[in-house]
């Protein structure tokens, strides 16, 4: 809201990847002093000031000029260009002694005003020159047009020209109103906006093969949060006092009590995870991709202060709950390249059984096999009886191959649909994945630790240590005694195998959150929150 006529205090840093300009004279000359901004970096101007070391990319420098002339009004105020009028007039190079003075003065960045200016001068100058811009006879201007001294500027309307978080996190990846959007707010780097490109059907660049993998996909219904009404806002018995590093924002504990909604949203991600793994174990065992789903979130990302205690980014229209991308969670690089190591994933997004580019079979009537997540044997059994495809709340590698492998009578769907997927992998057979079920074991572990868990939600702090939470990962798979895993049945008559499952299901209830400092390393130096995993988690009910 920097931009708001009237506005003494504070900027606002505006986005250059969706930009229109009208054919004014202003226009061109802001756009030339843009350009001179940028090759100056590698130069050295009039007022001898080397930049070969200074860090100038495109926005940047287009917020360099427009924050040298959002007050270089009277009083210091942002002006508007008519009364009760949105866009404001940025005054670049004012005329006169008066307008002068104020570029040169040795004010917050007298240097910054005077590059501003040079630039602004230096740019219409080439202008006129024929330089830059449109070839004309005389230059790109006239020769005896007079140098602007200002230009009128407005952001376009969010509702149109839609950022990442509007598209994707406000609008949980639909259109509406938008007619371009920009991959902001998008955290992963290129991989990421790719991502979300794919996400809304707006990527066109994936081979045929894409669509089409060896073995078929995977897919599940994810977690839902609790039936009931939202947690509440903040909690008021806890302090709002600043306790973080700079005083500016709270530590992790003091910002878990303040904020209901992110410790049912921390909650909810311990679900998401343990789902996530569960489907990753069937279907590393299925030899099938998986097409995660989209996940129900309660508190968006920030790395500003003021997500805490409402746990919605400050100013936007975000209503709660809401569908999260996935790399709020989990970090999308290192997932994708997990699709390389044997044993490995390949992970697709959630939109692409609905995406144009797909083969027209996954639609076709029977492509996707809906499989049931029964209670124990008994109903396993019978739905399969009744011919529909099951798995139990228990279910081992073997038992999955089974049931749903490629000799079985499923094995062939192009598309297999969990119920469910959290909590329901009961283990790895002794005898059923090669070289035992410590060593499957082992193996997917450690495709997990290294590309799937470690991820934290951010910030209750500007200093990201004291504002970081540490994600509750499930607790790892097990390798299944001897003789367990092969039979559902005889699992449930077995001791020392209902015992293994009591652990794991005991392992898989909620608990209480607590965050304690960490305890040596560096994650100790730099301040960092460990979260407490109570013992009672691990022992049998």
């Amino acid at each position: 809201c920097a931009y708001m006529p009237g506005n003494r205090a504070g900027h606002a840093a505006f986005n250059t990847g969706v930009l229109y300009f009208r054919a004014t004279t202003a226009a061109k000359a802001f756009a030339a002093a843009w350009r001179v901004r940028l090759l100056s970096v590698a130069e050295q101007d009039e007022l001898h000031y080397v930049r070969t070391t200074e860090y100038v990319d495109d926005q940047y420098a287009f917020n360099l000029l427009l924050w040298h002339g959002f007050r270089n009004h009277p009083g210091g105020a942002v002006t508007s260009t008519r009364p009760r009028s949105r866009v404001i007039s940025v005054v670049v190079d004012p005329k006169g002694s008066a307008g002068e003075a104020n570029v040169q003065a040795a004010a917050e960045d007298a240097r910054g005003a005077r590059r501003t200016a040079f630039g602004w001068r230096s740019g219409w100058k080439q202008l006129v020159e024929g330089k830059v811009g449109v070839s004309r006879p005389g230059g790109a201007v006239g020769a005896d047009e007079a140098r602007p001294t200002s230009f009128a500027f407005a952001p376009l309307p969010a509702r149109f020209f839609c950022s990442g978080h509007v598209y994707w996190v406000q609008q949980g990846g639909e259109r509406r109103d938008c007619v371009a959007v920009h991959t902001t707010f998008t955290e992963g780097g290129d991989t990421g906006k790719v991502w979300r490109l794919r996400e809304a059907r707006l990527w066109l660049l994936d081979p045929p093969e894409y669509y089409s993998p060896a073995g078929g996909f995977l897919t599940f219904a994810p977690p839902q949060p609790l039936a009931g009404p939202l947690p509440p806002e903040s909690d008021p018995s806890a302090s709002s006092d600043f306790d973080d590093k700079y005083r500016t924002g709270w530590l992790v504990p003091t910002a878990l009590r303040r904020s209901p909604r992110l410790r049912a949203h921390l909650e909810l991600v311990r679900r998401h995870l343990l789902a996530l793994r569960d489907a990753l174990a069937l279907a590393s065992v299925l030899g099938r991709t998986l097409v995660v789903p989209r996940l129900p979130c309660l508190c968006d990302r920030s790395e500003a202060v003021t997500i805490i205690p409402s746990c919605v980014f400050e100013a936007s229209d975000l209503e709660l709950p809401f569908h999260c991308p996935i790399s709020h969670i989990l970090d999308l690089g290192r997932l994708l390249r997990m699709a390389g190591q044997p044993g490995g994933v390949p992970i697709r997004e959630s939109t692409l059984l609905a995406n144009p580019l797909a083969p027209r079979s996954l639609a076709a009537p029977g492509a996707t096999v809906r499989v049931a997540i029964a209670a124990n044997a008994s109903a396993t059994a019978a739905m399969r009886l009744a011919g529909k495809a099951a798995l139990s709340v228990a279910t081992s590698d073997a038992e999955a191959k089974a049931s749903l492998g490629r000799e079985s009578r499923w094995g062939s769907a192009k598309v297999l649909h969990l119920a469910s997927a959290e909590g329901i992998f009961g283990g790895w057979a002794d005898a059923a994945s090669g070289g035992g079920g410590a060593a499957a074991r082992d193996r997917f572990e450690q495709l997990m630790r290294a590309y799937v868990l470690g991820g934290s939600w951010c910030c209750s702090s500007w200093y990201k240590p004291h504002g970081a939470f540490d994600f509750a990962e499930p607790v790892s798979t097990s390798a299944l005694p001897g003789g367990c895993g092969r039979d559902e049945r005889v699992d449930e008559e077995t001791a020392v195998c209902m015992r293994t499952q009591q652990r794991r299901r005991a392992a898989q209830r909620p608990f209480e959150f607590r965050y304690v400092p960490a305890r040596g390393g560096s994650r100790a130096r730099d301040g960092y929150f460990s979260l407490e995993v109570p013992s009672r988690a691990a022992e049998p009910p």
